[in-house]
């Protein structure tokens, strides 16, 4: 699947996100909410990918653009939380496979996973 990646910075209260949606030629087929405001941490607030560009390797590039970002901006950690419902599942397959790790599981309602920034 042949994607174009495209930013939208936004100031929501005191917080500056980025958006980035994944594109193909006719469609946004996914996006990701990040948040640097907290160095040395990037914050991956949402990643989202439409069903039918999953296994596609969308998320995966998302992913990578905003840490390129994020590590372009100061950033040399990465933090992102999923729910009861990924821990175990594909959807932290996919941070695994991207090298975080999960360090924190909340109370059941939530698992925190973490990745150590390093240019390339």
């Amino acid at each position: 699947m042949k994607l174009a990646l495209r930013s939208i910075d936004t100031q929501i209260n005191d917080s500056q996100q980025t958006q980035l949606f994944a594109m193909t030629a006719d469609s946004v087929v996914g996006s990701i909410v990040i948040n640097v405001d907290r160095k040395p941490f990037l914050k991956i607030e949402r990643l989202f990918v439409v069903e039918r560009a999953r296994r596609c390797g969308v998320a995966r590039e998302l992913m990578l653009e905003a840490e390129r970002l994020a590590i372009e901006g100061g950033c040399t950690n990465a933090i992102l939380t999923i729910s009861p419902a990924d821990i175990g599942s594909d959807v932290q397959a996919v941070y695994e496979s991207l090298g975080y790790e999960l360090t924190y599981i909340h109370n059941c309602r939530a698992g925190e996973m973490h990745k150590r920034l390093e240019a390339s």
